[in-house]
């Protein structure tokens, strides 16, 4: 039975950023800085979700659990993680 990769991410006013993690390791991990552009970082936080579940999709993980860090489950966090539900990846 394989590990399940655990997903952190920290958010903050200006960034995201996502780590995958097994057994202590990092796997790999992203950051996404907000700029000034025409979509609001809710939307461009679910940009970054979708390119992040696809490459934890190339790395061939299908199942994640998902690690919030005492973020409540709103905005741009949950557009995060629903970016990875929509690249095919479970929860």
């Amino acid at each position: 039975m394989k590990k399940r990769i655990i997903v952190k991410i920290y958010r903050s006013n200006t960034s995201i950023e996502a780590q995958a993690i097994d057994a202590d390791q990092t796997v790999f991990g992203k950051k996404y800085i907000f700029e000034k552009q025409d979509d609001k970082p809710v939307v461009e936080s679910s940009k970054f979700g979708f390119d992040f579940g696809n490459i934890i999709i190339k790395k061939g993980i299908k199942r994640i659990s998902f690690d919030r860090n005492l973020n409540k489950y709103h905005g741009r966090v949950k557009s995060f993680a629903e970016g990875i539900r929509k690249s095919g990846v479970e929860f």
